[in-house]
């Protein structure tokens, strides 16, 4: 039975009881666990069959976290899910959460790893990307509200052989000061992740967590650093904002 039988089935049934998906929910194999316990909006399709399931299930679906925060599949398309209790309306000064989507890019992306090229976040300008000691206001974004960092996604028309990093910088909680961990961001990253691309234009989703956060007012910074040159570089950039 493949993944595509599961998703039919998971269609068929809908209309007729809840499908409610667990980190214990037995696979198909009748052996192994779905395995994933946490955000479902970073379920990765690459990362588990669990993933997987949960990536390309059908709107409608459910799924529990171990500590019973219970989701609900809103749109199929570009994996999306909402957590029961959140969302706007409502009142009673609940928090909100938004999902801003930004695209970002450069024309050409050659350097050696662990150097690090900056991303301009304030404005999409594929010219802009520049070494740490270049770095000026067009890197540093400012945040509107407490956000954290969700997702990138990288395509690269030379990617194939190299490992690429992408990392999240941010001056929150620097000291006052005139020095560029506080006017911009330190150049060590609060978090990085990695990738070995196999093909170019082969498309990735960098997924982080919840640590790569920031408070409202505070900068976000994104360095891109890879062993190699990866070309011209396409990113969409994924930040959740808490709007309480």
């Amino acid at each position: 039975m493949s993944l595509q039988d599961d998703v039919d089935s998971l269609i068929f049934e809908m209309p007729r009881r809840a499908i409610i998906f667990k980190s214990s929910t037995v696979m198909e194999d009748g052996s192994s666990f779905l395995g994933y316990n946490n955000d479902p909006n970073n379920a990765n399709a690459s990362n588990s069959d669990g993933e997987q399931l949960l990536y390309y299930s059908p709107i409608g679906t459910l799924y529990v976290q171990d500590d019973g925060t219970m989701w609900h599949k809103t749109i199929r398309s570009n994996n999306t899910w909402e957590a029961f209790g959140s969302g706007s309306g409502g009142g009673g000064g609940s928090s909100t959460t938004e999902k801003h989507v930004l695209t970002r890019g450069a024309f050409e992306i050659n350097m050696q790893s662990p150097s690090a090229v900056f991303i301009p976040m304030q404005e999409n300008n594929f010219a802009s990307d520049t070494w740490y000691d270049d770095i000026n206001y067009i890197h540093a974004m400012v945040l509107p509200y407490d956000t954290t960092l969700k997702r990138v996604v990288v395509r690269s028309t030379a990617s194939a052989a190299n490992e690429v990093i992408i990392g999240m910088h941010t001056n929150d909680g620097q000291p006052l000061g005139s020095n560029l961990d506080y006017k911009f961001f330190p150049l060590s990253a609060v978090e990085t992740q990695q990738y070995n691309f196999t093909n170019n234009n082969e498309s990735r989703v960098f997924t982080f967590t919840d640590a790569a956060s920031a408070g409202a007012g505070s900068t976000l910074g994104l360095s891109v650093s890879a062993d190699g040159n990866i070309g011209m570089t396409n990113m969409t950039v994924v930040l959740e904002y808490n709007t309480a």
